[in-house]
């Protein structure tokens, strides 16, 4: 697949660092999950990293790729990483999907096109 590798590791990077963040939230942490699984259809690479964590209000899923738009209360969460992430994405002719259920999962999948032409320079 036609692909800038450094920025799809910092796109996985932050999904990782994301799912690690809300499985924290967790009492029980040995029932933690962060799963990854891919799929490929005849023109698109399908990527999904969905994790048990505390969930995402339904109405908070639409801000999450505004730039500095963070549901993180830490003052070091500059509120950039998921709207990085979609800017890679579009970069790659591709897209980003939250999905989430608040208190338990949340889903984020990426498609990126197989096709050379998906990726923008």
């Amino acid at each position: 697949m036609p692909c800038y590798p450094s920025a799809l590791t910092q796109v996985f990077v932050n999904l990782f660092l994301n799912a690690a963040s809300a499985l924290q939230s967790r009492l029980d942490h040995q029932s933690a999950i962060l799963h990854v699984s891919a799929t490929r259809d005849p023109r698109t690479l399908n990527i999904t990293v969905a994790d048990n964590g505390c969930g995402i209000p339904e109405e908070e899923i639409r801000r999450l790729t505004d730039p500095f738009y963070s549901t993180s209360d830490t003052p070091d969460n500059l509120g950039l990483g998921l709207s990085i992430c979609q800017t890679i994405l579009r970069h790659h002719g591709g897209t980003l999907a939250i999905n989430s259920a608040l208190g338990q999962w949340t889903r984020v999948t990426l498609a990126l096109p197989l096709e050379a032409d998906g990726v923008r320079t």
